[in-house]
């Protein structure tokens, strides 16, 4: 079951760290 939850959240810490990227730069972007 840890092999699982590992799977899981190499899966979906890449994922968030893109969104959160992503988010912050559009925010940037938009402050110009």
């Amino acid at each position: 079951m840890k092999l699982i939850k590992m799977i899981l959240w190499l899966c979906f810490l890449p994922i968030a760290l893109v969104l959160a990227f992503l988010s912050g730069f559009q925010s940037a972007a938009g402050k110009r």
